[in-house]
């Protein structure tokens, strides 16, 4: 940590951590598995902020969820037969950030067709052929004609990582069948569930535990309430224009951001990163995971299954898995 100007600064090498810095004080800070990957980020941010003198942390939480991107403007779009705007928005979400028109048509549009009365299809069949062309109009058309068919067929259930035993102590199957797959109508819609979801109380809590072991105390400005009104009754065209998510947000800071960083299409992921790592150092983990599956770790995984992900090297999926396996060995030790 260094002083320029009056301020500290301070700097995190985010590419030379490892996905296993801190992780077993992050399991003794919770007392319990979790599931977020870059805990060990947050063991780092707040552990070198803890070497200042402030007890108190801004942090940027999760200003996606409070401003939110947008894309579900193309449900709202799609829902209202507006299917010229609705191309046009995918087209340039194409051009600009890289999407694949058949898979948004697919995930914002079919959904709605599916339920959509007949004669507004039929309506809206020509504008899809000569703004989607012939193959978008194909399947609109099979989707609605055997959408009865496709829904009474669709199974509940997807191979899953926990264990068969436990999918039917928790009811698993009974829990989704249950739970409304319902797309958004409205942007404004997905918007209002995504913050009164899971997510963001069960982040939250993270964040704060990891803060207080660290003697610190963390405060979210993007989760400030009249920011958060402000965004959820934002008109979608603001939040999504010309295929720029956060729209609004982008333009808000023209002058105070550099423009090749206000109009880039995405930030910095950190999937690269934690692959990487993970192809080092799975080996032992992954051994510590199938010593835990003789000694309680099958109670809750399909070790099957478990073994196929590790085979093909999908360490995210993985993730929870080797989490609650170490979580297990340092219990019973």
């Amino acid at each position: 940590m260094t002083r320029q100007t009056g301020i500290m600064s301070s700097r995190i090498e985010a590419d030379r951590l490892t996905p296993y810095d801190g992780l077993g004080e992050l399991l003794q800070i919770h007392g319990q598995p979790f599931d977020p990957p870059n805990g060990y980020l947050d063991y780092a941010l707040y552990g070198t902020a803890a070497e200042g003198p402030a007890r108190v942390v801004l942090d940027g939480l999760e200003g996606d969820v409070t401003l939110s991107h947008g894309i579900h403007y193309l449900d709202e779009l799609a829902a209202a037969g507006d299917w010229r705007r609705f191309f046009m928005e995918a087209g340039a979400i194409r051009s600009r950030l890289s999407g694949n028109m058949a898979a948004l048509f697919g995930e914002y549009a079919l959904p709605h067709v599916a339920g959509m009365p007949l004669m507004a299809l039929a309506a809206g069949i020509p504008a899809i052929w000569r703004h989607g062309g012939t193959r978008s109009a194909l399947r609109a058309v099979k989707r609605r004609v055997g959408s009865k068919t496709a829904a009474a067929s669709r199974s509940a259930s997807r191979r899953l990582l926990i264990s068969s035993d436990l999918e039917r102590t928790v009811g698993w199957n009974e829990m989704m069948r249950d739970e409304p797959h319902e797309s958004p109508v409205s942007e404004q819609q997905a918007h209002i569930q995504y913050l009164k979801g899971a997510y963001v109380p069960s982040v939250l809590e993270f964040t704060h535990a990891n803060a207080r072991y660290f003697g610190l105390e963390a405060r979210h400005p993007m989760f400030d309430l009249r920011l958060i009104k402000l965004a959820v009754g934002m008109r979608p065209g603001l939040k999504l224009h010309d295929g720029w998510n956060r729209y609004a947000l982008r333009e808000a800071v023209a002058g105070m951001v550099p423009d090749d960083v206000r109009w880039r299409p995405e930030k910095a992921t950190l999937a690269p990163n934690f692959d990487l790592k993970m192809a080092n150092l799975a080996k032992e983990s992954i051994d510590v995971a199938r010593d835990a599956g003789k000694s309680g770790l099958a109670e809750f995984l399909d070790m099957e299954r478990f073994a196929e992900l590790a085979d093909r090297k999908r360490f995210r999926k993985l993730w929870p898995a080797l989490v609650l396996a170490l979580y297990l060995k340092n219990r019973d030790e």
